[in-house]
């Protein structure tokens, strides 16, 4: 009967919506997800398979630090860990055909000077997708951290494939925009760093944030400057 059509209908409706509800809890539980990972880590030990066990741990660690609710600002150290947790993974997936290297600096500055939680890593993705995967053959990456009395810089160079003068301007324009880049995001539209010195100016003040400088066939060096210390951590 149409009653039982309509019936019907309706139960199916229940159900569709349900299963996006159940659909969207998993989404934002993030156990589950550790949960999942963990296991495949484990099953992969048990059958000797030690890089996808290696991969797992990573794939978690790198989940855990970016969507875990404590601190919006993190440590240099902090940072540092994670954006060679991400290599690790990036590493899998080009067969090691990259390096990363951190260059020494004073141990004090790991702990005293904090940036916004995921500053690096979206370089890290930007040089690695326009500049090193075009690259033919080995590629390095490397990160380098100066200070003067009052601030101190991070330089992330590549001597990846650099980019043209037209792109690195429109890039350049972007971070000077003061409004905030919307989120939609296509594979290499360079939303990330925009949002990051955005983030990075309103924490610290106008005279930090990110520059880019990039020679076309050379590669491309990211400059971020922040605070020497604290800045407003140590504010009331």
């Amino acid at each position: 009967s149409r009653n039982e059509e309509m019936e019907k209908e309706y139960a199916g409706d229940i159900l569709k919506k349900q299963a996006e509800l159940d659909a969207l809890q998993s989404q934002i539980n993030p156990n589950f997800l550790y949960n999942t990972l963990d296991s495949i880590r484990g099953q992969a030990l048990a059958e000797g398979a030690e890089d996808i066990a290696d991969m797992t741990e990573a794939l978690s660690t790198f989940f855990r630090y970016s969507i875990s609710n404590r601190n919006n600002v993190v440590t240099l150290n902090e940072e540092l860990e994670n954006v060679q947790n991400y290599f690790m993974i990036q590493q899998f997936r080009f067969n090691n055909r990259f390096r990363l290297q951190i260059f020494p600096f004073p141990q004090e500055l790991g702990e005293t000077c904090f940036l916004p939680k995921m500053t690096l890593q979206p370089i890290l993705e930007n040089t690695i997708l326009h500049g090193m995967e075009e690259k033919i053959g080995p590629g390095t990456i490397s990160i380098r951290v100066v200070s003067t009395d009052n601030r101190t810089i991070l330089t992330i160079s590549d001597d990846g494939t650099g980019m043209t003068e037209e792109t690195l301007l429109r890039l350049q324009a972007k971070l000077r925009d003061e409004e905030p880049v919307p989120l939609h995001r296509t594979r290499g539209n360079g939303i990330a760093l925009p949002n990051a010195n955005r983030r990075i100016k309103l924490l610290f003040g106008k005279e930090y944030g990110m520059r880019i400088m990039s020679t076309l066939g050379l590669g491309t060096d990211v400059e971020i400057t922040l605070p020497r210390r604290g800045g407003i951590i140590d504010d009331p």
